[in-house]
């Protein structure tokens, strides 16, 4: 199978390049949280180590379940459509990196029944965040509900 990253520019190789880049937006990002994490150490210390069981199922209802979004079922089924589609479309774009890092590598079971199921449904995915996406789009810059706060 042939690699975006299998040719050459400059002289230097599509794994080296992406190699560079893919240092460079890491070291952004890392450089972007650090900024973050000094603001929230700042803070007063919090013991994040009590109640393991309660924060767990506190993560599990209100990141992964989104049930706060569910106050507007409109904005809560679109918010369902972009995060749980970003997470499906995610588990690809990792391995699209790691394609690009190690040129030859490719993610197991892709060219299986399962990783055209996958692909598939990661597709469909695509499909869902872009409509929830244009829903978003519709209610926050058309239909401008008085909630939003517009700066």
């Amino acid at each position: 199978m042939h690699h975006a990253t299998a040719g050459t520019f400059l002289g230097v190789s599509g794994v080296a390049w992406f190699w560079i880049l893919t240092i460079v937006g890491v070291g952004a990002v890392v450089f972007s949280l650090s900024r973050r994490f000094q603001l929230l150490k700042s803070g007063r210390a919090d013991n994040r180590f009590d109640r393991l069981g309660e924060r767990f199922k506190h993560m599990m209802v209100y990141a992964f379940g989104q049930k706060k979004m569910f106050d507007d079922p409109v904005a809560g089924f679109y918010h369902l459509l972009i995060f749980y589609g970003f997470l499906v479309v995610s588990l690809r774009t990792v391995t699209m990196v790691i394609e690009g890092l190690f040129a030859g590598w490719e993610m197991p079971l892709l060219d299986s029944p399962l990783g055209h199921a996958y692909l598939f449904s990661k597709d469909i995915f695509e499909l869902l965040v872009l409509v929830g996406l244009a829903v978003a789009i519709w209610r926050r810059g058309i239909q401008k509900k008085e909630r939003v706060i517009q700066s």
